[in-house]
């Protein structure tokens, strides 16, 4: 017989007498048998949550103007509140600046240290 794909996680996807796990082929009961040594650590490593990458959060960098907002833009100067109280005295924060995005940054760091 034919696997059948349980896309929904509802016995219903399944023929009589499997059962369904989302994401996966339907099982016959006898087929789930636990692992005789199950592991100690999971056998997987979950993904980080997606991110939003077009928002005014990630856009927002504290400077003495918008043209310096600009040209001065880093991780360093991000101030993602919106709020003035994140920059440093002199500056206020600035938000939508334009080629500047935080994941950007962050993903720069992250692929090469700097």
């Amino acid at each position: 017989m034919e696997d059948h794909w349980c896309q929904s996680g509802a016995d219903d996807d399944c023929p009589p007498g499997k059962l369904c796990f989302a994401g996966t082929e339907c099982k016959y009961i006898a087929d789930m048998t636990p692992t005789e040594s199950p592991t100690d650590e999971p056998t997987y490593v979950p993904t980080p949550m997606p991110t939003e990458y077009d928002t005014i959060e990630n856009t927002r960098f504290c400077a003495v103007g918008w043209e310096d907002a600009f040209t001065t833009c880093r991780i360093g100067t991000s101030c993602p509140g919106g709020s003035n109280s994140e920059c440093p005295a002199g500056q206020v924060c600035f938000g939508w600046i334009s080629g500047c995005n935080l994941i950007d940054f962050q993903s720069h760091l992250k692929e090469t240290g700097q």
